[in-house]
């Protein structure tokens, strides 16, 4: 209940549990409503592995609660080199290309003339250069669908049915416009297979829409390899952040 001279500021965020700074000082967390005297403020959001949000100017006024916009935070995603990025332009499940390295695909991707999700994802983990790798996608494949032709049950069939096993340190990111929110999508309909199989550590997934698909992303540790394909003890850091 607002009282006196004092108004309010609701705020949320996506993801949930940022912390609520007001001119320097932590107040509260998301979602909240915080009651001020009247005046104008300066509000910033923060939560751990994501950039803070810009410092908002936000007025409040006796007796209302003001409903500042916040943008979704966007991840604080790691960084590569832009020789170990590879760009998806394709939405067919195809492998025609050379997959033997990021550079081999970028150089001949195939009769199609498109890089498939399956293929960039084969020569990233054919890419053991000890740095990150990574997968974006396209400006054309805004808002499009990956459909993956995935068999019912393991990793052991066809490797252009298999789900799409990922291999020590690769950040996979599907937003192609800054925004943070997921701006493609991966469906694996009529299937109990996973679309993603995580097979090592320090592997990101970012702003990718799931749709249709039993599992999404799956890992298992007693599978797990070290980069030079030796058995590991577990499988660390996996990062699923801003998909849905």
């Amino acid at each position: 209940v607002l009282t006196g001279t004092n108004g309010g500021i609701r705020l949320e965020s996506q993801p949930t549990g940022a912390e609520v700074w007001i001119d320097g000082e932590l107040q509260n967390v998301t979602p909240c409503m915080v009651s001020m005297p009247a005046g104008e403020y300066s509000v910033q959001l923060k939560i751990k592995g994501y950039e803070d949000s810009a410092e908002t100017a936000v007025v409040v006024s006796k007796g209302l609660v003001t409903t500042p916009s916040f943008a979704r935070l966007s991840p604080n995603l790691p960084s590569g080199l832009a020789e170990d990025t590879i760009t998806v332009s394709g939405i067919d499940d195809v492998v025609d290309g050379d997959t033997s390295s990021i550079a081999a695909l970028q150089s001949n991707p195939g009769r199609d003339g498109c890089i498939s999700l399956r293929e960039a994802v084969t020569a990233a983990n054919n890419t053991q250069n000890g740095r990150l790798r990574t997968i974006q996608f396209a400006s054309e494949l805004m808002n499009g669908t990956i459909t993956l032709n995935l068999r019912n049950d393991q990793l052991a069939h066809d490797l252009k049915q298999s789900p799409l096993v990922l291999f020590d340190n690769i950040l996979v990111n599907g937003d192609i416009d800054g925004d943070a929110v997921p701006d493609v999508t991966i469906s694996a309909p009529g299937t109990d297979a996973s679309a993603f199989f995580c097979w090592s550590s320090n592997i990101t997934f970012a702003s990718l829409r799931f749709k249709d698909c039993q599992r999404a992303v799956s890992f298992c540790p007693g599978v797990a390899h070290t980069p030079d394909n030796q058995l590991a003890k577990n499988i660390e850091n996996i990062s699923i952040v801003n998909c849905e």
